[in-house]
């Protein structure tokens, strides 16, 4: 299960696009100019505010090594069921 399944994580993704959509609301706001000099990206019409949050909010998701390793243990634990080896 990954970090997008897990309803342990569902608040913080939640408030992540909600951030995004602001940022895309305010970049189709702007001037075709305003955004090409801008660079295109959504995130840089975030405030400073929202774009610390947005990072504080991304740290408290799992890394990818992480979610390596939970399905790591979740796969040795399936075999171990299914050798009997299961304490």
């Amino acid at each position: 299960m990954t970090y997008a399944q897990n309803p342990e994580y569902a608040h913080i993704l939640t408030r992540m696009d909600q951030l995004t959509a602001i940022a895309d609301l305010r970049k189709a706001q702007a001037s075709d100019t305003h955004v090409s000099l801008m660079g295109g990206a959504g995130i840089n019409y975030l405030y400073p505010e929202e774009l610390r949050e947005l990072n504080e909010l991304r740290l408290k998701l799992p890394t990818y090594g992480q979610e390596r390793k939970e399905a790591q243990d979740r796969i040795r634990e399936r075999l171990q069921k299914r050798r009997g080896l299961y304490a």
